[in-house]
């Protein structure tokens, strides 16, 4: 059984606190063994990976590879779980107790389908991802290019850090809060984050995110 750098280990126990929670270290700072061994300290019984098609293999050598107590598995891609409806079906049998999602950006625009299946329509919090009582989201690049795309995550797992009046802020609202956008002829371009915001949005994602980088960690 291969063993955890420190830091991974307080990221296992960081995770295994938190019912939902974001791990964006940098890549190649082991995330997804850190994921696993956050489901060992929990005594996770049923576990569903979603990720990328390409990352499935991996994810259940990984798991023999770092799991202490071996849970039952099931590990299904994004693009399956969207269009295939007995996809949709297995995944709800199975009904985890934990799921990872991993890349989870892959969730940031709002009317995909992939979006819609796991958050729901509209980011109503209807999707899949509302079965399990954990959700654990991993990416080294949780927004690839602008704010914004924090904005699905956040109405879905935790629509009371983002709030107007007692309700959770609609879109537009977080962009004008958050964001540079405009008004085209194509719909919204957003092009760039609101500096003057980015203090206030840090510190709703402070108690939600564990962030490092590789300079931080090893040494």
């Amino acid at each position: 059984m291969s063993e955890l750098l420190r830091y991974q280990l307080q990221g296992a126990e960081w995770l295994a606190g938190q019912e939902r929670a974001i791990l964006g270290d940098h890549m190649g700072l082991g995330k997804t063994p850190q994921a696993i061994r956050a489901a060992d300290l929990v005594a996770a019984r049923r576990v569903a990976v979603v990720c990328p098609a390409i990352g499935k293999i991996n994810w259940r050598r990984e798991f023999d590879r770092w799991s202490l107590q071996g849970p039952e598995l099931f590990i299904e891609s994004y693009d399956r779980l969207a269009t295939q409806k007995k996809a949709r079906e297995e995944f709800s049998r199975f009904r985890p107790d934990t799921v990872i999602a991993d890349e989870f950006h892959y969730l940031k625009t709002r009317e995909s389908k992939r979006t819609r299946t796991m958050y729901g329509q509209h980011c109503h919090g209807n999707g899949l991802f509302m079965i399990p009582k954990r959700v654990w989201m991993l990416s080294g690049t949780p927004a690839p290019n602008h704010v914004g795309e924090l904005w699905t995550h956040l109405r879905v797992e935790w629509p009371e850090l983002v709030q107007v009046n007692g309700s959770p802020l609609p879109y537009m609202e977080f962009l004008q809060r958050y964001a540079e956008w405009e008004q085209t002829e194509f719909g919204v371009k957003v092009f760039g984050n609101k500096q003057s915001a980015l203090p206030e949005l840090r510190g709703i994602l402070d108690g939600i995110m564990l962030r490092r980088k590789g300079e931080q960690v090893l040494r």
